[in-house]
């Protein structure tokens, strides 16, 4: 009935996914009381949020906010607004609210995921008397309806003390309008659904306190059955004499409680002690054309299931089926129906880490807990009752797809808030199962820090890690990280529907008074075979960005061959550092050993940030070779157009470009200039294509270009009308020879020049 995930592309789909449990999650405090755990999944099976503990969070690990308290039940229910656009940015979320000596409320938390805001409201209140001399444990339950043809969806939410006598348990209706907002239906004839108060003459249940108590409420498929089973023993003590099941019939098109429609009765079979024992009772429906079972937990006695309506009032010991191997385990927990056919139960704990979630066809007259779809389940949801070692399944609309749960998301993605990597032995993670820490087959999320430290040699080959926003890499002096065909990325991708995350990116340790040579004292970032690092506020810092001044921290090294940096705000960057060789006892400065050679360094129109890149950065240092690299944008933002993209800053930096390095696109190709610094720059066999200017520089000494091809009047930067090759100012002693200047195919007609210069010294230029 309900497929695995919905398509947050194509607007609100007919069927959706609700209450999708998350398991094996590191970033999740599972062993509190009335702990729950849902989640609504994209058309990938990708998460987009999920809720634990009260707290909702992202597709991201990022807390999003809080929903009200929900210690009065265990059911969830996530609904989409129904006029959502594609991209389903608002959800209403519904929990109970109930504890001691207390009303038991509806919530209903609003998710907005455009902005990131939450806001709960109680939508409806079942009364509940304070009685100081023995105070009352109040329980609530909720079920949901599916989507009617106008948009809306039925809430149906239980509320009673269960210790206290009275006529104080009630079911109410909630109406969830299409545009996502709430009716409360109590001054209306559909207002209490049970007892129906409303009724002529209104009907009075003087043990309803007892009866409508219960932690699960459920509604057939067709809308037409509400059931649900009393936590109370048969006879407590003090009480009337009650019933356990209770189910009544509604007009599916309405909602509305059909009169006299309401039926209670105990399961009486010999050598059953079903009824009397007090706990919690699962209950679940299956429908096949006009036939309508009810499953019913039994406690210690197992699980039972019984035609309804009934053949019998009350119902003869032939009318139940016993589920043959649910004795002793399944009978205390909720019983949810799979998108497969297949009925899931939960056993107590297995060495309070592990549960069984034991498997039975419905469809079957005599069905037994089978082998081939039941499974264990790590760390689940506690259900609050029952002692500490008994865990429920999450509620949801019929038809999740449990089967799926040891392979959900959070297991998929592995997640760790930080993770140290420090070992003498050179080490390879690999996607190949056991091949990392994380036994992950997938992307690996880290919430905090990845740390390369102990002079370790680590390469990561073919993975995915994804980054949270405040996430960083580090890689500390003596260490090496290797990236092979993988990629570091955040979880941000070009779509409306996700919210531009950026995280902080790898920051390559160094020693400022240390030279980069064996034995090694700098941090080593190794990129090669298509590895790729986007979305970073920088992408590669050589040193510590935390530290301001004078920076100790700078001598690290990158080597990058056939990489990607991809829509970082800084894809490097570079601080004063000077590298060294002692020879006879003599310092000599010599060029820094970090080299680029056929990487794409790039910013497209999924560039997540407001200021335009800067793709490399390099302040006070010399020596860096860009050999057949790539510096391009694809931007077409008319406000980041405004702005300046630079492919190389350059500030008292010396370096290298050769080997047919294409600059195109950009604002400056290249941006040197020289504030108290002789050194300079080489530009060789280079080609600059529709930047508004190629070579921009001003105050740098002794440049070299040569054999450089550069195509004018083709910028799509409008801040100037002024479009030149190379642009040359209060520069002197250059050598600029066999060139190639010509007209850009894409030619705007603005006014272009080959050269500009300006006070050029009397040097031989």
């Amino acid at each position: 009935m309900t497929p695995v995930g919905i398509d947050l592309s194509t607007g609100i789909p007919a069927s959706f996914t609700l209450n999708t449990p998350l398991s094996n999650a590191a970033v999740l405090a599972t062993g509190t009381s009335f702990s729950t755990e849902n989640g609504y999944y994209d058309q990938n099976g990708g998460v987009l949020f999920y809720i634990a503990n009260s707290n909702i969070y992202d597709y991201n690990n990022t807390l999003i906010g809080a929903v009200s308290p929900g210690n009065g039940g265990a059911e969830v229910i996530i609904l989409p607004f129904s006029n959502n656009d594609a991209c389903q940015l608002k959800f209403n979320i519904f929990t109970t609210s109930a504890g001691q000596s207390q009303n038991v409320d509806l919530v209903c938390t609003v998710l907005d995921m455009k902005s990131y805001t939450v806001n709960s409201t109680v939508v409806e209140t079942i009364f509940v008397p304070n009685n100081p001399t023995f105070p009352a444990t109040e329980f609530g339950a909720i079920a949901a309806d599916k989507q009617h043809s106008n948009g809306d969806y039925f809430i149906y939410f239980l509320g009673a003390p269960g210790t206290i006598g009275g006529n104080f348990g009630q079911i109410k209706k909630i109406i969830v309008n299409a545009n996502g907002s709430v009716s409360s239906t109590t001054s209306t004839s559909s207002s209490c659904v049970y007892p129906d108060d409303k009724a002529t003459p209104p009907v009075v249940n003087a043990n309803a306190s007892a009866e409508v108590f219960s932690r699960e409420l459920e509604l057939s498929a067709d809308g037409q059955w509400l059931a649900w089973a009393s936590f109370a023993g048969v006879n407590p003590s003090g009480l009337p004499t009650q019933y356990r099941y209770h189910y009544i019939r509604l007009i599916p098109s309405t909602g509305k409680y059909v009169p006299n429609s309401y039926t209670q009765f105990n399961i009486t079979i010999p050598g059953f002690i079903a009824n009397d024992v007090s706990g919690f009772r699962g209950m679940e429906m299956w429908q096949s054309g006009n036939d309508t079972k009810l499953f019913m937990g039994a406690g210690a006695a197992g699980i039972f299931s019984v035609a309804i309506p009934l053949v019998n009032n009350p119902p003869l010991p032939a009318d139940f089926a016993n589920v043959f191997g649910s004795n002793p385990d399944y009978g205390f927990s909720q019983i949810e129906l799979g998108y497969n056919g297949w009925m899931y139960s939960s056993s107590p704990y297995i060495n309070s880490i592990t549960m069984n979630v034991g498997a039975f066809d419905p469809t079957l007259n005599t069905p037994s807990i089978q082998s081939g779809n039941s499974f264990q389940l790590t760390t689940p949801p506690n259900s609050g009752w029952q002692g500490a070692a008994l865990y429920t399944l999450p509620d949801q609309i019929d038809g999740q797809d449990y089967s799926t749960l040891p392979n959900c998301i959070l297991t998929k993605v592995a997640t760790d808030d930080s993770y140290t990597f420090n070992s003498s032995t050179n080490t390879t993670w690999t996607q190949v199962s056991g091949g990392n820490p994380w036994n992950s087959t997938g992307e690996v999320q880290i919430i905090n820090e990845l740390k390369i430290t102990g002079n370790s040699n680590l390469t990561i080959s073919g993975m995915v890690f994804k980054f949270s926003p405040n996430a960083r890499v580090i890689i500390d002096p003596g260490s090496t990280l290797t990236l092979d065909n993988t990629k570091f990325t955040s979880d941000y991708v070009g779509d409306p529907c996700y919210k531009p995350y950026i995280w902080k990116g790898i920051r390559v340790m160094g020693v400022s008074t240390a030279n980069q040579f064996i034995p090694l004292q700098q941090g080593k970032l190794v990129l090669k075979s298509n590895a790729i690092v986007e979305y970073a506020e920088c992408g590669v810092c050589v040193y510590n960005p935390l530290i301001t001044g004078n920076n100790t921290t700078t001598g690290g090294i990158i080597i990058a061959n056939d990489s990607y940096f991809k829509n970082n705000k800084s894809d490097i960057d570079f601080k004063l550092y000077e590298n060294y060789k002692l020879l006879n006892g003599i310092r000599r400065v010599v060029g820094n050993v970090s080299r680029f050679n056929s990487c794409v360094f790039t910013s497209d129109n999924t560039y997540p940030f407001l200021l335009t890149p800067v793709h490399a950065r390099i302040d006070g240092c010399k020596g860096l070779i860009f050999t057949n690299c790539n510096f391009q944008t694809s931007l077409t933002n008319v406000n980041l157009l405004q702005q300046q993209t630079i492919g190389i800053k350059s500030l008292n930096a010396g370096f290298t470009v050769n080997g047919q390095s294409v600059f195109s696109n950009l604002w400056h190709g290249i941006d040197a200039f020289n504030t108290k610094s002789n050194t300079s720059f080489r530009v060789l066999n280079s080609i600059f294509n529709d930047n508004q200017s190629g070579i921009n520089i001003k105050a740098v000494n002794n440049v070299r270009i040569q054999l450089c091809s550069l195509f004018v009047s083709g910028s799509i930067y409008n801040s100037s009308n002024v479009n030149c090759g190379i642009n040359l100012q209060n520069s002197s002693g250059y050598i600029i020879e066999e060139n190639h200047f010509g007209l850009s195919v894409n030619n705007s007609g603005k006014t272009f020049y080959g050269i500009l210069t300006g006070n050029s010294g009397s040097a031989n230029n």
